[in-house]
């Protein structure tokens, strides 16, 4: 039973599991946390099942998979979002460090606010390359507050002010 290793970087909120070597898969799974949460704690023990039994079976082991994180507290809205996702997934097709294949097929997956910043991401065709979205295989939402959330008057920053029902930003997502 092969078993593949974790690229945890902390300070990057960022986390990667390849295949084991000389195995190159062309396909990255994205993972993208909501609000207040962490890019590997907001998933349990998903990464831990991933380096365990991903090279044991189909489809799991022709992917690759990325934990992206960010400071819930540094995002003013959901451009914030879909630019670093952006930023990460041009980066991941580029085949750049540390990324170590060049990538054809991205899986998204998103919970709450960070299903918003995909869907932004879906919009925002000025903030990633050409192409970018043709390698789109599959976006997974879970629990996407497309309509706000009742918890929006107790969280901090712009932010928060973004996910009040009927928000301007709810409003302008819902539009595109």
């Amino acid at each position: 039973m092969s078993r593949r290793e974790i690229t945890n970087r902390l300070t990057e909120k960022w986390a990667y599991i390849p295949a084991t070597a000389p195995q190159k898969n062309s396909s990255l799974v994205v993972f993208v946390h909501g609000y207040g949460g962490k890019y590997l704690d907001t998933w349990g023990d998903l990464a831990e099942l991933i380096t365990r039994n991903a090279d044991e079976a189909e489809p799991f082991k022709h992917w690759d998979y990325a934990f992206r994180g960010y400071s819930t507290w540094d995002i003013d809205t959901y451009l914030d979002i879909s630019k670093l996702i952006s930023t990460e997934l041009n980066a991941a097709a580029a085949g750049a460090r540390p990324y170590i294949s060049r990538y054809e097929k991205f899986a998204l997956v998103g919970h709450s606010l960070g299903t918003l910043g995909i869907r932004q991401l879906l919009c925002d065709w000025k903030s990633h390359s050409p192409g970018l979205l043709s390698k789109l295989h599959s976006i997974t939402l879970f629990a996407s507050p497309i309509a706000g959330s009742f918890l929006a008057p107790f969280g901090v920053g712009a932010i928060a002010d973004s996910l009040k029902p009927n928000g301007a930003q709810l409003r302008m997502l819902k539009e595109c």
